[in-house]
Formats: C-alpha cells, sequence, structure tokens
C-alpha cells in the first residue's frame, strides 16, 4: 500500500552515501574515575585497541572535595590536601591500567580539574578520538538529582561515538541489537559498531511504535501513516546496513516505550551490544516518545554504543519531505507572515534543541501572535501570548537560521514549524485541538 499523505517521500530517507564519516584517526579515549566499575572500560579499550592498533588514551577528572574546617580540628593545608588526593587518584589508575592491559602497556593518562562530563568532552573533541569509553553503575537518587550521571550528561555533550560498558561487559560482542526509526542515524551508528566490532555474527534490527495511549492527539493523523512505512522501513534499513556475508539479520517490530521495551528484548534474547543513533535534532521523536538514548543508558543490561550522526541537521525527517517543505530563503518573510496569518490565535508550545544543553521546553498553550523574518539583521522573531494585557508574553528571538521548514498534514495543515539555528534547532507546535483564542 502507497500513503497518499502529501509531505512524505520514503525514498528521501536513503542514507546518503556522504553524510556516512568514517571512525576519526585518533585515540580511543577511556574514562576512568580510579574506581573499579571503570575498570570493564579499560579492557574493553584494550580489546579494540589490539584490533585496530589504535593508540590509548586515559582521562581522569579530579573533582577536589570542599574541606571543612572544625575549631579545634589541625588539618593539613588544602594545597597538600589536593596534591595528596590527585596522586592517589593516579596511583588507582595505573593500578586498573595494568589489571586491564598488563604492565607494558604504553597508556597516557590525562588528569584533569573541573566538571567531569565537559573536560572528558574537551579531551574526547581535542584529540580527536574515534571513540569515547565510559564505564556506568546505578547512582543512587541524590546523584541524579545533581546531575552527577556522567554517562548521561557526557551524552548530551559528546560528539564522539560513545561506548558505555557495564559490569561484567564481554570484549567481543556477537549478537548485536540496533535500536531505530528507519532514519539515517541508526544506519550510520550501526556502520560505525560493525567497524568496530567485526565479531558481530547476529543482528536484531529493532523498531518501537508507540501504543495509542502514548501518542499526543495532534499527532492521530500520522498514526496510519507511522504504522504503513514499518515493513518497507525494515526492508530499507537492512539493505543499506551492508551486512558481511556470514552475518544474519532479523526485524523486530515492538509496541510501548521504546527504552523499556529494547532493554526487555536485550535481555530476553541475549544481546551483547545495544546500537543506537542519534541527530540532535529528531523533534518528532522527542515530542512523541521522548530520548531513547537517555532511557537505555539508565537501565543498560549490555553494552551500548551512542553515534551521533554528523551533520545532523541535514537529515531529512521521516515526516518531512525536503523539496515540498523547505521554505527557499528568499520566501522566508513571506511564508512566515502567512503562516501567521493562518495560525494567528492557536494555542502552542515552543521548544529549543541545543545540542549543549538538550531539549529545553520555553511555553506550553501560549497563543501565536506571530512570526516574522527581518532582513536587516537576519533574525526570526517568535511572539507569543494573550491578546489584552501584558501578564503572558514571550518573544525568541533567534540569528544565524540554517534553514526554515513546515510540517502539515493530509489536509493541508500546519502542524510544526522548525527553525534551524546555529548547531541546534527551535521548535514552534501547534495544538489544533484546543479551542481557538477569540481574537
Amino acid at each position: 500500500m502507497t500513503s497518499t499523505m502529501p509531505g512524505i517521500r520514503r525514498e528521501d530517507m536513503r542514507l546518503n552515501e556522504t553524510s556516512v564519516h568514517p571512525l576519526a584517526d585518533g585515540p580511543i579515549l577511556v574514562a576512568s574515575d580510579g574506581d573499579r566499575s571503570s575498570l570493564p572500560a579499560l579492557e574493553a579499550a584494550y580489546e579494540l585497541s589490539k584490533r585496530s592498533r589504535a593508540a590509548v588514551r586515559v582521562i581522569a577528572v579530579f573533582e577536589a572535595s570542599p574541606v571543612f574546617v572544625y575549631e579545634f580540628a589541625a588539618i593539613t593545608s588544602l594545597p597538600e590536601l589536593t596534591a595528596g588526593a590527585r596522586e592517589e587518584l593516579l596511583v588507582r589508575i595505573r593500578e586498573l591500567v595494568t589489571e586491564a592491559a598488563g604492565s607494558g602497556a604504553e597508556w597516557t593518562i590525562d588528569l584533569r580539574e573541573g566538571d567531569p562530563a565537559r573536560e572528558i568532552v574537551g579531551a574526547a573533541t581535542e584529540a580527536n578520538a574515534r571513540l569515547l569509553i565510559l564505564g556506568v553503575r546505578h547512582r543512587s537518587l541524590v546523584d541524579r538529582l545533581f546531575a552527577r550521571e556522567t554517562s548521561l550528561r557526557t551524552l548530551h555533550l559528546s560528539r564522539t561515538p560513545l561506548l558505555v560498558v557495564p559490569e561484567g561487559y564481554g570484549t567481543a560482542p556477537r549478537h548485536m541489537l540496533v535500536a531505530t526509526d528507519f532514519g539515517p542515524a541508526s544506519v550510520v551508528a550501526a556502520r560505525t559498531a560493525l567497524e568496530l566490532f567485526p565479531t558481530v555474527t547476529r543482528v536484531s534490527v529493532v523498531h518501537v511504535s508507540p501504543t495509542s495511549a502514548q501518542i499526543p492527539p495532534q499527532f492521530a493523523p500520522w498514526v496510519p501513516v507511522l504504522r504503513e512505512d514499518i515493513e518497507p522501513g525494515f526492508e530499507r534499513v537492512n539493505t543499506e546496513l551492508a551486512l558481511r556475508p556470514g552475518v544474519s539479520v532479523e526485524s523486530v517490530s515492538l509496541a510501548g516505550k521504546p527504552s523499556n521495551e529494547i532493554l526487555h528484548y536485550a535481555r530476553s534474547n541475549d544481546v551483547d551490544l545495544i546500537v543506537t543513533g542519534t541527530r540532535g535534532a529528531g523533534f518528532i521523536d522527542r515530542l512523541v516518545m521522548g530520548s531513547t538514548s537517555r532511557g537505555l543508558l539508565r537501565g543498560v543490561p549490555c553494552a551500548v554504543l551512542v553515534v551521533r550522526a554528523r551533520d545532523h541537521l541535514d537529515v531529512p525527517y521521516t515526516l518531512l519531505e525536503q523539496n515540498q517543505s523547505l521554505i527557499p530563503r528568499n520566501c522566508w518573510a513571506s511564508d512566515l507572515e502567512s503562516f501567521s496569518k493562518r495560525n494567528l490565535g492557536r494555542p502552542t508550545s515552543i521548544e529549543v534543541d541545543d545540542p549543549a544543553l538538550g531539549a529545553q521546553g520555553q511555553e506550553s498553550g501560549y497563543p501565536l501572535l506571530g512570526v516574522a523574518f527581518d532582513h536587516n539583521d537576519q533574525r526570526v522573531e517568535i511572539m507569543v501570548g494573550d491578546f489584552q494585557g501584558t501578564a503572558h508574553h514571550l518573544t525568541r528571538s533567534i540569528g544565524d537560521i540554517k534553514s526554515i521548514d513546515i510540517l502539515r498534514d493530509a489536509k493541508g495543515r500546519d502542524w510544526v514549524l522548525r527553525i534551524a539555528h546555529g548547531s541546534g534547532q527551535t521548535i514552534l507546535t501547534l495544538n489544533h485541538q484546543q479551542e481557538a483564542v477569540r481574537r
């Protein structure tokens, strides 16, 4: 069956070979805090370096603990305490490196001070690392409240392929699970994994569809099209994987919350490695289902490889036909004026997606007052709020515009305005279900 919904062309989802980037030429970077939970990461780095002959660099980040001085207690000076703690951290890491790679390992240990996630990502970028490896342990609720889950925060920031390994990780995975939304990002991730792990002999391509209860009412018109695309989606992805002889592939269709269903399948089917791609710009996934990559890292039963597709803002989305939805630059002002007139007063929500910070909701429920492009300063202004009074108003001014596109349904109604800017994007969603505000 062929969909007749405007704005969708499945052939646009073929992976452009120019968007598939090979692994970088730099070292394998592995993070360690001196705890034994990082030993599997060091062991994985050792095995991968033997196959690739890549150098290994260990990144350790020292976090100075606060010093409390009591009235009748004598303590060593702060510099001496810090120096001692740093040396103790280096000793523990050297011991772990020897245990993982032997006494003759010529690995560089880079000791830094600051925020762990930012320092780790900075080191990977500076070294042009081909792979970043982290060990994972499940932290307490207090750690989560204070955003100290280094693996999750590193995922937010990293552009380097990230391998997260739990305790008991096997260094030669054979059964690989590829989490896919049928977009190019998952194919890029799978190809990266196959290059890193030639031991893989079985691939399960897993797609998770939302249940009816999980889909907001405004996305209901797209559900038949999404379900119709599952079978050809599998065919397309499986073909683009370009598996070598001897590697079997199976298609698995599930329903529910992606991270939960994928983790359950992995535990039940002896999966050694979960592979997921991230675009940093997947607003359909985020609006409907949330972030799968983060969900996977929270409950990881096996190794997880997360690969961020480069040039992600140039990757077409499943529900957007690039030739029809992308607004030419010379029409930005006129098309945004028409968009404003068509949707004046409609309730909106605004989300800003910044690769450094993640997705941030700006507002929900404010009526649309207008969207305009100023030719003089080359900025887009989004204005939402009450028609009367000034209590509820929001204006978002956006510069460095890369592209603007509009998502429409089969009836031609506008649903989503997407503005790509810098390395991020702003998403304005219209809610047609709520009663329009009286003009």
